[in-house]
């Protein structure tokens, strides 16, 4: 996670669990398998285990990971709330 430094995973689990995603969601840091975009961190989408819907988004390191809440919180079904 060049583009974003080390501490990056640490941001995006933040901004995950602000968004309340962080326990839908599951963060493993991984290399960009030398296929890297200039400036962007590639994540890959997993959406459940199916993994129908498995999807690669770029997002920003300067956003911390608030990108890639919006893009979850718009694709993930809501959590189901108290009677």
């Amino acid at each position: 996670m060049d583009a974003g430094g080390v501490d990056l995973p640490r941001r995006v689990r933040e901004a995950l669990k602000a968004h309340g995603l962080a326990d839908r969601t599951q963060l493993i840091p991984a290399s960009c398998l030398g296929h890297c975009p200039t400036g962007k961190v590639t994540v890959l989408v997993v959406p459940d285990s199916t993994a129908r819907g498995t999807h690669a988004k770029l997002i920003d390191p300067k956003e911390d990971g608030e990108d890639l809440a919006r893009h979850l919180s718009a694709r993930l079904p809501k959590k189901a709330g108290p009677p």
